[in-house]
C-alpha cells in the first residue's frame, strides 16, 4: 500500500477546510451565518479553515513523502495530524453552527414546552 493512500483522509479534510475557507472569504454563506447570528466570526472562520487546511497538506504531503520512523514528530504530530484535524473540525462545526441552532431552537420552543 502506497504512502498516499494511507494519507487520503488527512488529503480530503484539509481539501474541505480549504474550500470551506474561500467559501465563507467569497461571502456565499453571509446570509445562513446572519440567520444564525455567527457572522461577526467569519475572519476566524477563513483564518482557522486556511491555517488549519494548510498544516493538514503538509503533515499529509509529508507523510506521504518520507517513511514513517519512530521520532518524536511522527509520533506526536504527523501520525495523530488526522485525529487532531478532524476533532478541529467538529469543534468549529460545534461551535459556529450547532451551538446557535440549538439557541434558536429552544427559544422557539418557549411558549409550547414553558421553560427556556
Amino acid at each position: 500500500m502506497s504512502l498516499v493512500r494511507k494519507n487520503i483522509p488527512l488529503y480530503f479534510m484539509s481539501g474541505i477546510l480549504l474550500v470551506y475557507g474561500f467559501i465563507v472569504s467569497t461571502g456565499v454563506l453571509l446570509p445562513v451565518l446572519q440567520d444564525l447570528k455567527s457572522h461577526k466570526a467569519m475572519d476566524l472562520m477563513v483564518t482557522m479553515s486556511y491555517i488549519l487546511g494548510a498544516i493538514g497538506l503538509v503533515g499529509a504531503i509529508v507523510n506521504s513523502i518520507r517513511a514513517p520512523q519512530k521520532s518524536i514528530l511522527d509520533r506526536f504530530f504527523l501520525e495523530p495530524l488526522a485525529g487532531i484535524l478532524l476533532l478541529l473540525i467538529l469543534a468549529m462545526a460545534i461551535r459556529w453552527y450547532l451551538e446557535p441552532l440549538v439557541k434558536i431552537m429552544s427559544t422557539s420552543l418557549v411558549p409550547i414546552l414553558g421553560f427556556k
